[in-house]
């Protein structure tokens, strides 16, 4: 189920943001931040700027260190509950 849900969603950075709703732009930038894999790092590779504000584009490595933080911070906090059943 997960990786169904993984791949389906892995699907909407394979096209430009901007073929997608206002809707779903929003959830790709913000919610599910997709679009700093490839879209606005690729815009300013391009020099482009189509949707938001340059800023956006340079943002990219500093909001992948604020993920990989929150990710971590997850995951210690599961090791911290995780209860083992070993003998």
């Amino acid at each position: 189920m997960g990786r169904s849900v993984y791949r389906n969603l892995e699907r909407f950075i394979s096209y430009p943001l901007t073929i997608y709703s206002r809707g779903i732009q929003i959830l790709l930038t913000f919610l599910l931040p997709y679009a700093f894999i490839n879209y606005y790092p690729s815009q300013m590779f391009l020099g482009k700027q189509e949707l938001l504000p340059s800023v956006f584009q340079y943002l990219t490595p500093f909001i992948g260190v604020v993920l990989f933080w929150a990710s971590y911070q997850f995951w210690k906090k599961g090791l911290e509950a995780y209860q083992g059943t070993g003998s």
